[in-house]
């Protein structure tokens, strides 16, 4: 994956997180000790944040660090609590396709679990 493609990747991904833990980038700027400006040129801008930061983040966001750097499929599980109607109404139309692609197959993995779950 080339640096844009991935700076992409994770700038969705803590807007995800971000949004996901009810957080504005000013009030999640403010738990990791930075402006909201700062903040915003990593979520939206494509700015590369140090790895010290990217620690910061994926422990305040309750994800990992992986989760946040990593264009694997498996990687979209490290968020704790996913509020379903967030992600499609407001974040899907979004996402990149990597980000597109992850998010349904999660949405495919869990109705083949549902579904495995109601087998007698």
């Amino acid at each position: 994956m080339n640096k844009k493609k991935l700076l992409t990747l994770l700038g969705e991904r803590l807007e995800i997180a971000r949004v996901n833990k009810d957080l504005t980038q000013g009030e999640l700027a403010e738990k990791i000790g930075m402006s909201r400006m700062r903040y915003h040129s990593y979520e939206s801008k494509g700015v590369p944040p140090s790895i010290v930061t990217i620690v910061k983040l994926a422990e305040v966001l309750g994800v990992t660090v992986a989760w946040l750097i990593d264009e694997g499929d498996d990687a979209f599980f490290a968020i704790d609590s996913i509020k379903p109607n967030l992600l499609i109404d407001k974040l899907y139309p979004k996402l990149s396709e990597i980000g597109k692609d992850i998010l349904d197959h999660s949405n495919k993995l869990d109705l083949l679990i549902k579904a495995r779950e109601k087998r007698p």
